[in-house]
C-alpha cells in the first residue's frame, strides 16, 4: 500500500541530504547536453523510476552509479 505522506516525508529526507554546494562545485564546468542524447540514455527516465515509480530514494551516488 502507498503510503504519501511517508514517501514525501522520505523524498524530502533525500533531498536534504544532497550536498549541493559539493556537486555545484565539482561540476560547474560540465555542460549537460541531455537534450541531444539518445532517450535511453537520458538521466530523467531513471529519476522517475526510482524516486517516483519504485519509491527507492537512492542517494545520489547510488543513483549515479546505478545510472
Amino acid at each position: 500500500m502507498k503510503e504519501p505522506l511517508k514517501d514525501l516525508q522520505r523524498f524530502r529526507d533525500f533531498l536534504s541530504s544532497i550536498p549541493l554546494d559539493k556537486y555545484r562545485e565539482e561540476l560547474k564546468n560540465i555542460k549537460w547536453v541531455e537534450q541531444d542524447l539518445p532517450k535511453e540514455i537520458l538521466p530523467l527516465s531513471s529519476i522517475f523510476r526510482y524516486y517516483w515509480e519504485e519509491r527507492n530514494f537512492l542517494n545520489f551516488e547510488e543513483w549515479f552509479e546505478n545510472f
